[in-house]
């Protein structure tokens, strides 16, 4: 017997006395149990949980709550039908808290009915009611967590269907609060449809509005297009990496036949953008400390575009003055100025077609940058003297070692034509911040300086090495290969050692050493790591990009406790 199911002053000598063994007909032989004449199943709450998070998962929260909505109205509509047949009493209010006890002894949730009015001649119906335990609510959590809605819907459609066929009337029960909502206990009221006023028409729709069965193919249908769109962007994705891939071979190659080494990402990230913009015909500024190799990526943005075939032509401006750079660029006519005895194309005619590389652009002078500026602007040129223009067209691509935002910003260099230089700003890394790329350099400039100074040297030393890998390097990968050269050059044996290296470099070796061993560790450690992490823990791949054998690289992985 349930006691506590229903508030005392509202407990009847029928609902006092019902017990589950008198609403259920176990018939274990043939495997049936009924439910006042209906036959009803068991299944765990955890499974209900499992169904309603599919059904949630797979059609949305709005559409599964109205159909939990209304398979609890159709579930209680039945069950109320079934009792009051059975039953020999014609009280609807004394049937309906009989509902409340069943659906407590089903195990489903623990009713507390707090209040009932009911007036026959008006039809006004209100019940307040208190849910206590409910299984949906504890399997919303544990699926979604607590969230900002009621989530009893079956259980809300259940008190609904089964008032609606008590009392014969429209009846529509909501909760107030909710256990979904970390609230300790579900609060419901329950109201005629003529009591709830303008809300009756919500609560309608929800409870028997638009077909479920249109809405379900219409989520089916906006499943069919996001499928497509997935489709056709995988498609997409698919000739993006194609075109990834030809653009990594061509870089490749270029690399390759220009012996440049690019192991680093940083290194690698800028040859792509360089790769991306060559068939582009924009204006490019390339920048980066001196001897960061600026002028191999210009010539690659040259060599991979459509204008490949027509002359490359580059100036230095810092190497001229600001009269013979103007006669320089733009071209002298015959008498223009003391020794001008006869007409000179400047390199912008020189370069037709092809692409004019203006090298530290940063130190023009302000006269001539107002006449670059008109020639990118307007593809136009007078000649020093001259009274008419020329059309242009070769592709304009500056390099300069100096911070152009600073200069913008002193007013020594025109805003205007920063913006038109820097239509598409490749910035080179120093080698400082890619010393992964130093190994494989070194190696390099050693082969390079061991023909050009016909000498047997191969190798460099590891105390040598480490030293060029922890120096900072000012000069970039000039300065390291003007050291490398002049290491070959004072090799006594077929390798390099510490003893050859310029002193700023050797020097600084040994003063670390002394002062400060764990530093150089630490960066031998990390170079390794970034090794092992670039080729995702493949030790053949990673040695060899160390230029070291697998046995060193082992057995420094093991010194450093490293991990593949």
């Amino acid at each position: 017997m349930i006691e506590g199911a229903i508030h005392p002053r509202y407990r009847g000598a029928v609902t006092e006395q019902l017990q589950l063994v008198e609403l259920l007909d176990f018939r274990p032989d043939e495997g049936i149990i009924r439910l006042h004449e209906q036959r009803v199943v068991i299944l765990s709450a955890a499974a209900m949980g499992l169904l309603r998070k599919e059904l949630i998962d797979t059609l949305g929260i709005e559409t599964a709550r109205c159909l939990m909505l209304r398979f609890g109205f159709a579930d209680g509509y039945h069950d109320a039908v079934s009792l009051r047949d059975r039953s020999s009493s014609a009280d609807s209010i004394e049937a309906f808290r009989t509902g409340t006890v069943v659906h407590s002894l089903e195990g489903i949730v623990r009713v507390d009915l707090t209040s009932i009015e009911f007036d026959q001649e008006s039809g006004r119906f209100e019940a307040h009611e208190s849910w206590h335990d409910s299984y949906v609510a504890e399997q919303h959590v544990h699926h979604y967590g607590t969230v900002d809605q009621p989530v009893c819907w079956s259980l809300a459609g259940y008190a609904s269907g089964f008032a609606s066929a008590c009392f014969e009337r429209e009846i529509y029960f909501q909760e107030t609060s909710c256990i979904g909502q970390g609230e300790p206990v579900c609060t419901v009221v329950g109201k005629d449809a003529l009591s709830w006023g303008a809300a009756v028409e919500g609560l309608r729709l929800d409870f028997h509005g638009a077909n479920l069965g249109r809405e379900v193919e219409r989520l089916r249908a906006a499943v069919r297009r996001q499928l497509h769109d997935l489709s056709r962007r995988e498609r997409h994705l698919e000739t993006r990496e194609r075109e990834l891939d030809v653009l990594r071979a061509r870089i490749a190659r270029q690399t390759e036949a220009n012996h440049f080494i690019a192991r680093s990402t940083a290194m690698q990230d800028v040859l792509e953008l360089a790769a991306r913009v060559a068939p582009i015909d924009t204006t490019v500024l390339v920048y980066g400390e001196s001897g960061t190799g600026k002028e191999f990526i210009v010539r690659m943005i040259h060599d991979q575009s459509s204008r490949a075939s027509a002359p490359f032509v580059s100036v230095n401006c810092a190497a001229l003055t600001e009269t013979l750079l103007e006669s320089e660029l733009f071209g002298h006519v015959r008498g223009a100025f003391t020794g001008a005895s006869r007409d000179k194309a400047g390199l912008f005619e020189v370069a037709g077609h092809g692409t004019l590389f203006l090298d530290e652009i940063g130190e023009v002078a302000p006269t001539v940058q107002a006449k670059l500026l008109r020639a990118l602007q307007e593809r136009e040129i007078r000649r020093v003297g001259a009274e008419r223009t020329l059309k242009v067209h070769a592709r304009v691509v500056a390099a300069t070692n100096r911070d152009l935002k600073n200069a913008v910003a002193r007013g020594t260099f025109r805003e205007d034509l920063y913006f038109r230089l820097g239509a598409f700003v490749i910035t080179v890394p120093p080698l400082r911040d890619r010393r992964e790329d130093i190994p494989a350099l070194v190696h390099e400039f050693v082969r390079r300086a061991g023909i050009r100074v016909k000498k047997d040297v191969k190798t460099v030393s590891a105390e040598a090495m480490t030293a060029l890998i922890n120096y900072e390097w000012p000069g970039n990968v000039r300065e390291l290969e003007h050291a490398i050269e002049r290491a070959v050059i004072l090799a006594h044996g077929s390798s390099v050692t510490v003893r050859e290296l310029p002193p700023e470099i050797s020097q600084r070796k040994r003063s670390a050493g002394v002062g400060g061993p764990l530093n150089l560790r630490s960066q031998e450690r990390d170079l390794i790591q970034r090794a092992l992490e670039r080729y995702k823990g493949n030790r053949k791949r990673a040695a060899e990009a160390l230029h070291i054998s697998t046995v060193t690289l082992w057995r420094k992985m093991k010194e450093y406790e490293l991990t593949a």
